[in-house]
């Protein structure tokens, strides 16, 4: 990238790690904390009565109060503190200072495993194309939705991300052990993973002992860290919430049932596949996971942070998409769309809520307007619906277009983090009226705000606009 390039996407990416945290991530981190005061063996018993249901198994939780184990050691955060003002937040208050370390240090660990992902993802595209590791690498740290699910969200999808991703390169280079090994880890911090691992296996192995044999260790270390908690009576209420929610309640959809075939389908010829040379091998692996993934996006009710888990497959698949100008101007069209979906149907929350939450939050005003009430599409939500599937599909049909003359224009694929401001804007423009028009609302128990948004993440918060 040009230097004035740089120094905007620099100024973009410090703009999103300051403003903006998703009160999940906020939420995780209190719950993670129990770690560092002493509470392992009752982990989920201790949470679920403290403040609230611990979603994950232990790996998220470990890494988090790892990481957060220096800042307990030297002094910069006092755990016990941050645990009272987890379950009491209007007795218990803390400064710009606690909580700016507390947010912003959380932030530096989804950054490094972003990087740690993007460097997978440059040996990956150099395995099989020489000499282009690099612009996939830049591809993968300019995308509106990576900066938007890292730095905007703040989400931890990213730590499942990376393990999966490394656990892809090694599949591509036919070390299956350490492909399932790294995928058994990638599946105990987000269950995801699972959705694209049959295929992949399928894909590469035909015979039926090894087949059950890398299975079993690709949900071996979920099982392992299942029955260490099993004393803990809220463990499988509680990691298995989001799944029974989001795959086994609810009716039965029609598309959710072609979602489910198409996935069978998928397995299937995966299996029947016969082996080819290894640039056709490597096309139909990065085919076959980006499909997988579809597929659930089409089965579930997703969340905005999801999307994380696409970014690997759609970087690579764009080496065999000749036209680079046509991707730039669809995934502008797909953030924008993902911008008004997400604003538009979760309200206060996955919007300029996050600017509450954000590490320099303490220092701003609360935000009472919606951006919902800027982009307002409840009059052409069906529409914008349809772009952002347009969008998602992309890699599996744009090969086949030629809207535009064929070019290799790559350098324009590294300037898409512009698009992070269809977000960013309208976000400040509500902070900028709330200034305007001072509004003091009423305080809410932390405890409160982390049950409304765990409701929102895990079941009924969408707007039925």
């Amino acid at each position: 990238m040009q230097s004035k390039n740089i120094f905007l996407y620099l100024f973009t990416v410090i703009i999103s790690y300051l403003f903006f945290t998703h009160t999940d991530a906020t939420y995780t981190l209190a719950i993670s904390n129990s770690l560092n005061i002493g509470h392992v063996a009752d982990f989920y018993d201790y949470n679920a009565k403290q403040i609230g249901f611990a979603s994950y198994l232990p790996t998220i939780y470990a890494l988090m109060a790892s990481w957060n184990e220096p800042l307990v050691w030297f002094g910069l955060i006092d755990p016990l503190k941050i645990q009272a003002w987890a379950i009491d937040y209007p007795k218990v208050k803390m400064s710009f200072y606690e909580y700016f370390i507390f947010v912003g240090w959380y932030k530096l660990l989804l950054i490094i495993f972003a990087i740690g992902t993007a460097n997978y993802i440059k040996k990956i595209s150099n395995h099989f194309s020489p000499k282009t590791g690099n612009e996939s690498y830049i591809f993968f740290i300019t995308s509106p939705f990576t900066l938007f699910s890292i730095l905007i969200f703040s989400g931890y999808d990213i730590f499942a991300v990376f393990f999966s991703t490394a656990g892809f390169y090694y599949y591509l280079r036919k070390d299956l052990l350490k492909f399932s090994l790294l995928f058994s880890i990638a599946i105990t911090c987000k269950f995801f993973p699972l959705v694209i691992f049959f295929p992949l296996l399928l894909l590469s192995e035909k015979k039926i002992f090894p087949l059950i044999k890398y299975s079993a260790i690709s949900v071996f270390t979920s099982l392992f860290l299942i029955l260490i908690y099993t004393k803990n009576v809220t463990l499988l209420s509680s990691i298995f919430h989001v799944a029974n929610d989001k795959l086994i309640s609810g009716k039965l959809s029609y598309l959710k049932l072609a979602a489910l075939i198409g996935y069978l389908l998928l397995c299937l010829r995966c299996y029947v596949s016969e082996k080819h040379n290894s640039q056709s091998h490597i096309k139909k692996s990065i085919s076959a996971a980006y499909a997988g993934y579809c597929l659930l996006f089409f089965a579930i009710k997703w969340h905005p942070q999801w999307i994380l888990i696409l970014m690997p497959f759609t970087v690579l698949s764009w080496h065999f998409i000749k036209n680079k100008k046509l991707i730039f101007f669809v995934e502008g069209l797909g953030f924008l769309s993902f911008i008004l979906l997400t604003t538009n149907i979760w309200k206060d929350n996955v919007d300029q809520k996050m600017i509450t939450q954000g590490p320099i939050s303490k220092i701003l005003p609360d935000v009472q307007v919606q951006i919902a009430e800027f982009l307002d599409v409840s009059h052409f939500k069906t529409i914008v619906i349809v772009i952002f599937y347009i969008y998602l599909l992309h890699p599996l049909w744009a090969p086949k277009m030629n809207l535009f003359n064929k070019v290799t224009a790559s350098h324009i694929l590294k300037l898409r983090f512009i698009f992070l401001y269809f977000f960013i804007i309208p976000a400040f423009l509500c902070v900028l009226n709330s200034t305007l028009i001072p509004f003091t609302p009423k305080p809410l128990a932390n405890k409160q705000v982390y049950e409304k948004s765990i409701k929102c993440i895990y079941n009924q918060c969408e707007s039925n606009e």
